[in-house]
Formats: C-alpha cells, structure tokens, sequence
C-alpha cells in the first residue's frame, strides 16, 4: 500500500489473535542503520513519528536483561484514556518473578513520575549483566585506543555545564572534570555483576554527560578529528541506559493524569 505522505497507518484488528501475530511480525523488522544515511522510511518520516520509533527503543533497552541473545520488540497502542506497551523476546518466554515485578516497579515508577536518576536505579537492579558486557566492550576499547583522544577533547574543553550536571547528580565531587574522567573509568574498569547500584549508577549517568553536554557551537564529538568513533559508540550505549529513563520519563510527563495513570504493559509470545 502506497503511503507518499509517510502518514503513520492506524489499524484496528478485532481478532486478537491476528493482533499479536501482527504486532509480533512487525517487531522483527530492524531498522536498517546505514552509516551516514539511515534507513529511507526512517529517515523521510516526520519527526514525531522518529520520536515515537525512538521512544520504543528506549523501551526495549530497559526490557533486555541478558549479556547475548535477548532481543525484544516494542509497540505502543493509544487508546482514549490509557495507553499499553506490548513487548516481545525473540523466543517463548515466561517471566520469572523477578522479572515480572521488575515491570510493574519500572512502570509504575515512570507512571509516579519518579526522577531518572532514581528509575536508572531500579533499572540497574535487572539490566546489570547487560550493562556489564557494555562495559567490558568500554574497557576493551580504551586498552586498545593509543592516545584516548576522545577523553582528551572532553578535559581540554572543561564544559561548566557538563560539570555541574556531574556535581549536582552527586556523580563526582567538586573536583576538576579530568579527575572526575579518572574516577569514571577506573569505576567502568572495575564494574562487576556485584557491584554496588550506586557504581552503576553514577559510570551509566557520567558516560551519558560524556556524549551530551557539550559548549555551544562546538562540534559535536563524534565528528572532531582524531576522536576514535568505536571509543565514542561504546561510551555511548552505557550512557543509552540514563537517556532512555530521561526520555521516556519527558514522554510520560506530557501525557494528562488519566492517560498517565492507565498506562499498561502485554506480553506476547512468537506465534
């Protein structure tokens, strides 16, 4: 079917199982990321329907918890007064325990409208082996980086902003920004499954500083000359983790009390 406006379809499916097969489906299909390009539809969409695709993948990061082989899908059905997130793995799966209270705190946490830093926290409690192999890939690649320029360009360029962001967050203490790089990457070095929450916390929330707060008119650190782009990338998916609480946390934040309130979550299983 032609779509030339690039108009999002609304289709409403009265058979529930030809809904989930539906949904299931159009769940597998990745998103072609192309380097300097992107995929078509993506790209030429309007930018509200590019912040609802992003939005969902912000959701899905929160719903994998294993390092390898867990991949999950994500869709939003909007209704009048309410809203409900259906969430898919690549396999059957029953939730253990676990896992099934880790959505409602999570959810319920965004629904309260819970501060980010404190909702990375509940995250952290599920997604922490996950976090970890990002970290390790972190840690490979600084070992591997012979100058660290992209550390270097942050502590040549001593951003007020980005420091005051670590303080305020309680993050690093009042101290320059290139003690407060050293603090961070021996905590990633030394990340483990057991670590303390309050170790994640603060190396996820410092990594997302690191890729988003930068001085005006500066370019932007993934196209400064020098900057090792695989250094930059891996800073960045640790730091995807508090993005993502921050965004869905604005999102749910723009919605009435009663859609807020009545936000829900399914889980469907591959037909």
């Amino acid at each position: 079917m032609a779509n030339p406006r690039n108009e999002p379809y609304h289709v409403r499916l009265a058979d529930s199982d030809l809904y989930e097969n539906v949904t299931y489906a159009l769940g597998q299909v990745h998103r072609a990321k192309v380097p300097g390009h992107g995929a078509r539809a993506y790209t030429e969409a309007s930018k509200q329907n590019q912040k609802s695709v992003n939005l969902m993948d912000h959701i899905a990061l929160l719903l994998v918890y294993k390092p390898t082989a867990d991949v999950v899908a994500t869709g939003l059905i909007r209704e009048q007064h309410g809203s409900t997130i259906v969430y898919s793995k690549n396999q059957n799966y029953t939730p253990s325990k676990q896992e099934a209270d880790y959505i409602v705190t999570l959810r319920n946490a965004f629904k309260e409208l819970e501060q980010p830093i404190k909702i990375l926290r509940i995250v952290v409690g599920m997604c922490r082996l996950k976090i970890v192999a990002r970290a390790e890939k972190l840690v490979a690649a600084t070992a591997a980086e012979q100058s660290n320029n992209f550390f270097g360009v942050i502590e040549h360029r001593r951003t007020e902003e980005m420091r005051q962001f670590l303080v305020r967050n309680q993050l690093m203490r009042d101290q320059s920004l290139s003690d407060g790089l050293d603090s961070f990457l021996a905590a990633t070095r030394g990340l483990g499954s057991s670590s303390d929450p309050d170790i994640f916390v603060k190396v996820l929330a410092f990594a997302y500083s690191l890729t988003r707060h930068e001085s005006p008119g500066d370019p932007k650190l993934d196209t400064v000359p020098g900057v090792n782009p695989i250094l930059f990338r891996r800073v960045k998916k640790l730091g995807a983790y508090y993005n993502a609480c921050l965004k869905i946390h604005w999102a749910v934040q723009k919605l009435s009390p009663l859609v807020r309130f009545n936000i829900s979550t399914r889980q469907l299983n591959p037909p």
